[in-house]
């Protein structure tokens, strides 16, 4: 019966992994440390990983990356879709950047819009962003242009470039700096009023609103508040999960085996797989005809999202308890600390979308590792046995 389960979820999940086709036409590198040198001129999107990536070179589509530190000093005539540590883009950038980092550093150019989730930001003196700038961030810092609106989510947000239209802000601290030039308004929400330094300048209007108080409760009304909703979510997900590594320990075991081999590219793989399946789903649904391959593939994609944020559990297991031999010890010691990941408020966000996208990862490096290959003759007969025609 569990081999039955198991080639079912297989089977549906194997059209999601029918991308991959996809991919291999595109431009695929990984390793410890990858680069596209100066000279080379990349014809294609380029899906690149690996622990210190270096792109000095032309790429003539999207790219896709995933790493520790990230540098992009060559020119990309698409849209920059990364996540890393660290990531300092010098070069130039022809459509969107779209980013999750712990330090992200701008300072070349950008022909769209910039969207990105960073403990740190800054945008260089003589970067240019052509459209629109959407930032969530510890701490913010803006030197160069921006063509129209900026919204900014940070602790501590510094302008001090040109924006051509308006500044929507949410933060603790917000100064403005000599060389700043709003043309639109500036709209900010903190608890401060804003710095202005000399020669700092708002064309439209200034308007500041204070942040919505909380209303105030005792220790154990806070404590009761928080303690009920996680511990029904910490049992949800142990059971969820200690009963799938009970159907499927080798499954598990398999697909964890690609994380710790070669994390960067998992990482790199689910990204763009969570991106790419959405999409395709929305245009088989507009087709009509594809509507029901739409639905078949819509199955597949929530039990493969599923197995992935269980598999990025039982990871984490294997990550902290190396010599533990027992999957089920592995999952309830991983799943215990996923959840309490989950409940620290601020990197909860980020724990999760980087334990699905390597889950996603994972797993589909595991699929297209054990994808059979298509037989087109059936007849079970060695071929020296099968009949001659007769003339």
């Amino acid at each position: 019966m569990r081999r039955k389960i198991l080639g079912l979820v297989v089977l549906l999940i194997l059209f999601v992994a029918g991308f991959w086709g996809i991919a291999g036409a595109q431009s695929f590198r990984s390793g410890n440390a990858t680069s596209v040198g100066a000279d080379e001129n990349i014809d294609s999107s380029l899906w690149i990983s690996g622990r210190t990536i270096d792109i000095a070179g032309e790429v003539n589509g999207d790219v896709f990356c995933a790493g520790q530190n990230v540098t992009i000093s060559g020119s990309v005539r698409g849209d920059v879709l990364c996540a890393a540590q660290t990531i300092v883009i010098s070069g130039e950038v022809g459509g969107d950047v779209r980013i999750a980092a712990q330090t992200a550093t701008l300072s070349g150019a950008v022909v769209s819009s910039v969207s990105a989730a960073t403990q740190s930001f800054t945008q260089g003196s003589k970067s240019a962003i052509g459209d629109d700038v959407s930032v969530a961030s510890g701490d913010a810092s803006f030197s160069g242009t921006i063509g129209r609106d900026a919204a900014i989510g940070a602790k501590t947000i510094n302008l001090n470039g040109q924006i051509g239209r308006n500044v929507e802000a949410s933060t603790g601290s917000l100064s403005l700096g000599g060389q700043a030039d709003i043309r639109g308004d500036l709209s900010y929400t903190s608890e401060k009023s804003a710095k202005f330094a000399s020669g700092a300048n708002v064309q439209g209007e200034t308007s500041r609103s204070a942040p919505k108080k909380k209303e105030s409760e005792n220790a154990a009304q806070t404590v009761g508040t928080f303690l009920g909703p996680a511990l029904y979510f910490l049992a949800a997900a142990l059971l969820i999960t200690l009963v799938l590594v009970l159907l499927f320990p080798q499954a598990f075991h398999a697909i964890t085996a690609q994380g710790l081999k070669m994390p960067w590219k998992a990482l790199l793989v689910g990204l763009v797989t969570a991106i790419a399946i959405p999409v395709l789903i929305v245009l088989l649904m507009l087709t009509v005809v594809g509507i029901p391959l739409a639905l078949l593939l819509l199955f597949a994609w929530i039990i493969l999202q599923t197995l992935a944020i269980t598999a990025a559990a039982y990871l984490l297991g294997r990550v902290v308890w190396r010599n533990q031999r027992s999957t089920i010890l592995t999952m309830l010691v991983g799943t215990v600390l996923f959840v309490i990941l989950l409940l620290v408020p601020i990197i909860d966000v980020i724990v999760y979308f980087l334990a699905a996208f390597l889950g996603i990862g994972m797993t589909m490096l595991e699929l297209n590792k054990r994808r059979p290959k298509p037989r087109y003759n059936l007849d079970p007969r060695p071929a020296n046995t099968r009949a001659t025609p007769a003339r």
